[in-house]
């Protein structure tokens, strides 16, 4: 094993072999940026939010803490109930996009909008007009579907789905970059490693710095 590396010393070497590290740099990039526009299928997201409230008709005008902090925590159990065998079965058969209800679920994201009594939907699919159909139809089948597991609540809708006008993924440039650094840190260490491994004498100072020795005469390199 080689004399312990100080960081000088890993400077050095990482710019006596800079070339290969921004090598690495560039290709890392043109890789990744390859993969992700040319090999990847674009995805549509589309968002739809509902507002949760813990009673089924307002009694008064007046909104008290505790009924927001209920609806609040009823955002929770109802994400959970509206991602049920039986609710996305008919999700599935009401949207007549022939997905299964599995499938349903593997693109839904649900979640608490700030904390909020708001439950926003999302959807993430390969067709923009599928992500908005199934948000809005999960938006008007929640309320029946609410109503009848839970008695006392209710949901209104805030927003319907808009259709996305542009790609929500693959993020190109973002990923580009990605696999630039990743290819140059990589690469990095690799030569790092090497030097560590690599047990040999390469000149007068590393000779005398690792056996204390000193050098009594070199015999030249002739060609």
């Amino acid at each position: 094993m080689s004399t312990k590396l100080t960081v000088l010393n890993v400077l050095e070497l990482m710019l006596k072999r800079w070339w290969i590290i921004a090598l690495a740099f560039i290709l890392g990039g043109v890789s990744f940026f390859a993969v992700n526009k040319y090999f990847i299928d674009p995805v549509y997201t589309s968002y739809g939010s509902l507002y949760v409230n813990n009673v089924r008709e307002k009694q008064t005008d007046n909104v008290s803490l505790s009924d927001m902090t209920t609806s609040q925590m009823l955002v929770w159990t109802y994400m959970e109930l509206l991602k049920s065998n039986t609710f996305m079965n008919q999700v599935a058969q009401d949207s007549g996009l022939n997905y299964s209800a599995d499938e349903i679920v593997s693109m839904l994201t649900m979640s608490p909008k700030n904390d909020t009594e708001i439950m926003q939907v999302m959807i993430v699919s390969k067709n923009p007009e599928h992500s908005q159909i199934l948000v809005n139809t999960i938006l008007a089948d929640a309320p029946a579907e609410i109503n009848r597991v839970i008695k006392g609540g209710s949901t209104e809708v805030v927003d319907y789905a808009q259709l996305p006008k542009a790609p929500s993924g693959p993020r190109v440039l973002f990923n580009s970059a990605v696999g630039a650094l990743l290819g140059a840190v990589i690469t990095a260490g690799l030569v790092l490693l090497r030097e560590l491994l690599d047990n040999r004498i390469k000149d007068e100072d590393e000779l005398v710095q690792k056996y204390n020795y000193p050098v009594l005469g070199t015999i030249p390199n002739i060609d």
